[in-house]
């Protein structure tokens, strides 16, 4: 695998996680690392990541029943703003992040419902269609 930043040198350090359900996978060879380390990361919030250590983050794990939660109405909240919400429980913001987070969380949304469109298209559901479309020509506005 090659470095994702230089995409010359082969990647020393591979990292894999899911993102929105897909397995991705982002490696860096030492030097672009060190750079990364020194220029591109954002100051972590240490009090946040101290809580994340302890057991009482772990003890609160909750088991919820299908037949109680509608999952479809949460569903794009938790795909779309949830992650900015970790964010900036883990790192501190600076001068750009209230941009940056309002760009991504755009961007995720716009991706969020074409994937939503596309599988009510694959369904034949046009009432679901039509009001998709509707939300994605509202967050085209945005852009």
């Amino acid at each position: 695998m090659k470095c994702l930043l230089c995409k010359k040198n082969e990647a020393n350090i591979i990292q894999k996680f899911y993102y929105d359900g897909i397995e991705t996978k982002i490696g860096y060879c030492h030097d672009c690392l060190k750079e990364l380390k020194k220029f591109h990361l954002g100051k972590i919030n240490k009090h946040t990541i101290s809580l994340f250590s302890t057991k009482l983050f772990f003890k609160n794990t909750y088991h919820f029943n299908k037949k109680n939660i509608d999952l479809k109405n949460i569903k794009s909240k938790i795909l779309i703003e949830h992650p900015i919400y970790v964010k900036k429980l883990l790192f501190t913001d600076d001068e750009n992040s209230k941009i940056r987070d309002a760009q991504t969380i755009i961007k995720r949304g716009l991706d969020f419902w074409t994937n939503e469109y596309e599988m009510a298209k694959n369904e034949f559901d046009e009432k679901r269609m039509k009001a998709i479309e509707k939300i994605i020509k509202k967050i085209k506005n945005l852009l």
